[in-house]
């Protein structure tokens, strides 16, 4: 058994026919859309307060409206973190555009990441300290938003109950590529090796044409760069990817 895992994106605003490509040229079983980055947190968080989407509206806008048909029909489950700091609000808006094209999908979201509402709390104790220098977190610092990354066994838990599309927050970057592959293979949470395999493959696809010549190290100028591919992943049980 090989289950395929394809990346259509590497961050916010990433070529916009990434989906549409690797539905004309690939066959895979999901989908994983990375939007995310430190920086684009604070943002969404902002456009959130002034009454915007705090979802990656690419998501919605590009993905959904345009390829939402072809992905539920040929059954690719979908797996994203652009619900950003809004993630049950960017469900909610997937469902209304699939429900307009006669689908109901079964929408999962992975929340409970986002301490901003906490934060003060967390200051006081234990103090948030400097992991590396241990100094103490500044008093005189607001953060726009505070966000803790979550992993991949809740995403995994969304597929065993169904999930079509799974829509999480802030999760750790190779999660969207391991959540898919516990479902799959059932791997245990002591499943060291076969954990750090579908890791290792996680962050290699995460990045999207980073991995398939976006960091080439000769000339440049050789390469087209307006038309890298996008990656898939062949991972085996074992947590292989040949």
């Amino acid at each position: 058994m090989t289950v395929r895992i394809a990346s259509g994106a590497g961050f916010w605003g990433d070529y916009p026919d990434a989906t549409g490509r690797l539905l004309d040229h690939g066959e895979f079983d999901y989908l994983q859309l990375e939007y995310l980055a430190e920086v684009t947190m604070g943002i969404l968080a902002r456009l959130q307060e002034s009454g915007r989407p705090g979802y990656a509206t690419d998501f919605v806008d590009i993905v959904v409206e345009e390829y939402v048909d072809a992905l539920l029909d040929r059954e690719i489950t979908v797996v994203t973190n652009a619900g950003g700091v809004a993630p049950t609000a960017c469900a909610d808006r997937v469902q209304e555009l699939a429900a307009e094209r006669g689908h109901d999908p079964t929408i999962a979201t992975v929340t409970g990441e986002e301490v901003t509402a906490q934060l003060d709390e967390l200051r006081a104790d234990p103090g948030l300290p400097n992991i590396e220098t241990g100094a103490a977190f500044p008093e005189n610092v607001e953060p726009q938003v505070a966000v803790a990354y979550a992993g991949a066994f809740p995403i995994a838990e969304a597929l065993d109950r169904g999930a079509d599309i799974v829509i999480t927050g802030r999760v750790a970057d190779p999660a969207l590529t391991l959540g898919p592959l516990l479902h799959e293979f059932e791997w245990e949470a002591d499943d060291y090796d076969r954990l750090a395999a579908g890791t290792v493959a996680g962050h290699l696809i995460e990045c999207g044409t980073q991995v398939t010549g976006g960091n080439f190290l000769g000339d440049w100028r050789e390469l087209s760069f307006g038309n890298l591919g996008y990656p898939i992943a062949e991972v085996e049980p074992p947590g292989r990817s040949p």
